[in-house]
């Protein structure tokens, strides 16, 4: 997931295959594209409870968070009976030996003074599984960090090109608001899912859907909090339940699941 704040995310190498289902977050789609705005602008975190999937209430009492549910049931979790790309987490998330939780340690440990920004657990240029990391320097400079998956040993750590003062400037916004670390996101997210992994999580601002308690949430720098958004995969069925934490309450604010 790149932070190429204002340039869409490069191209993946042929032969990776992307687990996650989250879109771009609003507030990297004007990076370096900030410069031309007066011409157009721009266009493991630890086992938890059982987390079964619900149909999405007609009304939301206040503090339940939102649930939306779209993809077709899940199989019984043998390979053979799975999707493809459920199939894929499985074998992915089997494949590694780091967990969520080191990964997040080792790669902020590449950054004096880094908070994270995001992670993901994904194939790396030879098949083997790798987390890719974004580290915010206390300035707002962005870090790319690499770690393979089942070694732990850094891959690369270098300071992601391109950016602008304006993009420093957002990201320094979201790491000085987040009151909720990337450890506790990921442990709300999996007291949800008994036995989930988190395979990964990113820090965003509010995209001005419904908030927890029925209130139209405000969109990108205009207000509302930051969130964390968590990708937890569950072993046995492989599906893909995405929760939006707030990263100042820690309060659950909407769950997802796929089961493609």
């Amino acid at each position: 997931m790149g932070f190429d704040f204002l340039n869409d995310r490069p191209a993946r190498p042929r032969g990776r295959v992307r687990v996650f289902r989250r879109g771009r977050p609003a507030w990297l789609l004007c990076g370096a594209a900030a410069a031309a705005v007066l011409v157009g602008g721009c266009g493991d975190g630890g086992d938890g409870g059982e987390g079964a999937a619900t149909s999405p209430p007609a009304a939301t009492a206040t503090g339940s968070p939102r649930t939306e549910q779209p993809g077709s049931p899940g199989g019984t979790g043998a390979t053979g009976n799975l999707t493809g790309d459920r199939a894929e987490r499985q074998a992915l998330v089997s494949a590694s030996k780091v967990g969520y939780g080191q990964a997040v340690d080792d790669a902020v440990a590449e950054v004096d003074g880094g908070k994270l920004v995001d992670i993901e657990l994904d194939r790396g240029r030879g098949s083997d599984p790798v987390w890719e990391a974004k580290v915010a320097a206390p300035d707002g400079t962005v870090h790319e960090v690499t770690l393979d998956a089942v070694s732990g040993d850094v891959l690369r750590s270098q300071e992601e090109p391109g950016q602008s003062d304006d993009d420093r400037k957002e990201v320094t916004d979201l790491i000085t608001r987040a009151e909720v670390s990337p450890d506790e996101a990921g442990k709300t997210a999996t007291g949800r899912k008994k036995g989930g992994r988190v395979i990964g999580a990113e820090l965003d601002h509010h995209d001005g859907r419904e908030d927890h308690d029925g209130q139209e949430g405000q969109e990108g720098r205009e207000g509302g909090n930051p969130v964390w958004k968590v990708e937890v995969v569950t072993p046995g069925d492989w599906n893909l339940t995405t929760y939006d934490i707030d990263a100042v309450s820690g309060d659950v604010l909407s769950e997802s699941v796929d089961r493609d």
